[in-house]
């Protein structure tokens, strides 16, 4: 029961921030790379507060080995921030769902990757 509830507690606030931000988009004309660099920043401070009360602990990696992963990860951010500036929330919303089986797509066939039965049954609620 806990697990449903914090998974529909998640899917709400991220509904939630998503429909904040495209009202700010709409009616204040924020730009958008200040509003990525906004949730960023509230995102490290909640990871912050997160590893200070053990909800989970830091892992010490080399840099070569996270910087791509980095670069992508911001990428996709700002991208999405894009698409939701231009696009209907509906619209992003499908982007988004679409980028976890994109992801795998292009790893498979990039980086010839084999991925567990597991892991692409997990895709399933994506699609």
């Amino acid at each position: 029961m806990s697990v449903v509830l914090h998974a529909l507690l998640n899917i709400s606030l991220s509904v939630l921030i998503i429909l904040i931000d495209k009202w700010i988009y709409t009616y204040y004309g924020f730009p958008n790379i200040t509003l990525t660099c906004l949730h960023l920043l509230v995102s490290t401070v909640c990871v912050s507060v997160c590893e200070r009360v053990d909800i989970f602990h830091r892992k010490s990696l080399p840099i070569t080995d996270v910087f791509t992963l980095a670069v992508m990860f911001c990428a996709v951010v700002v991208f999405t921030n894009v698409s939701l500036q231009t696009n209907t929330v509906t619209t992003y919303l499908v982007f988004k769902l679409a980028l976890s089986p994109a992801v795998v797509f292009i790893e498979a066939l990039w980086c010839r990757h084999k991925f567990s039965n597991d892991v692409l049954l997990t895709l399933v609620s994506d699609v």
